[in-house]
């Protein structure tokens, strides 16, 4: 009987500390799940940031070739401008007084 008694103690310890460790590991879990959360909240932060820089980029890209493309008529304009520059001077030449 009292070994009876013993045993039933024993296994009643045994199932409180199994229980503890249930609740610890029940603990973790919940832990592991917030951390999870976190890390698929940061992943998507961290993917839109990546789709803005992408988008300006692109506009970035796109003002840069605007720009090329104003400095090469630019560049014609003053070209022409100086042809145009040396054609009156011909003309004005011819009206010096000698």
């Amino acid at each position: 009987m009292q070994q009876s008694q013993q045993l039933g103690i024993k296994s009643a310890n045994e199932g409180k500390q199994t229980g503890e460790q249930l609740n610890l590991i029940t603990a973790s879990i919940g832990d592991l799940t917030r951390s999870s959360s976190n890390i698929a909240e940061a992943t998507e932060q961290q993917s839109t940031v990546a789709n803005e820089i992408t988008q300006n980029l692109h506009l970035i890209s796109q003002l840069a070739k605007d720009a090329e493309s104003r400095t090469e008529r630019t560049i014609y304009s003053a070209d022409e401008l100086i042809q145009l520059a040396n054609k009156i001077k011909q003309q004005i030449s011819f009206f010096k007084v000698k």
